[in-house]
């Protein structure tokens, strides 16, 4: 188990989408960005 904080969480997030966006997975992209709300 790994702990974050909310901001750690958010960053990460952000990231993981532009990651996903960048390779084409649109829906990995959604799924992140949808988990930061």
């Amino acid at each position: 188990m790994i702990m974050v904080s909310d901001e750690g969480a958010n960053t990460l997030g952000e990231i993981a989408a532009t990651l996903a966006d960048g390779e084409g997975l649109q829906a990995h992209a959604q799924s992140a960005r949808y988990r930061m709300k």
